[in-house]
């Protein structure tokens, strides 16, 4: 891309399939040919006409991987690898929120029924998929409880 323009353009262009926030999109246009410089002019233009909002992106994507099953953990790394700066992700994501509760209870009915394990290998079985997915230790205890044998 040779002039501001077409930079422009070409992030309108990215935006208009979905939000991004600001180095995400610095990085997808230099990927494109974009130099940097002409990338941040793009992309402060564009955030001064409130087409880019990191806030706006961060909560979108957390509402996005919540509705996949997600857990805070791994939306907070996401977020991270994007760019997002990290007052922004804890503003973001409230670890303790009742939300993370409801959010597991219906991951573990989804995939198990809400059976309960049979033996200990099951529950770790289960507590690896949670960890997986990025809830954290006390979460998953919280919501699996310790293994009771049955019988």
């Amino acid at each position: 891309m040779s002039n501001l323009e077409e930079v422009r353009l070409q992030a309108i262009r990215f935006l208009a399939r979905r939000e991004y926030c600001e180095k995400e999109l610095t990085r997808k246009l230099m990927i494109r040919g974009a130099s940097l410089e002409s990338a941040r002019q793009a992309v402060d233009e564009l955030r001064a006409r409130d087409m880019i909002n990191d806030e706006r992106f961060a909560q979108a994507l957390v509402r996005v991987r919540m509705s996949r099953g997600y857990g805070p953990i791994k939306i907070k790394d996401e977020l991270r690898q994007k760019g997002v700066s990290s007052d922004l992700i804890e503003s973001s994501l409230d670890f303790e929120n009742d939300v993370w509760r409801e959010q597991i209870a219906g991951v573990l009915e989804r995939k198990y029924k809400n059976a309960p394990p049979a033996d200990y290998a099951e529950w770790a079985k289960r507590a690896r998929f949670l960890q997986s997915r990025g809830y954290s230790t006390t979460q998953i205890r919280e919501s699996l409880g310790d293994f009771v044998a049955p019988g």
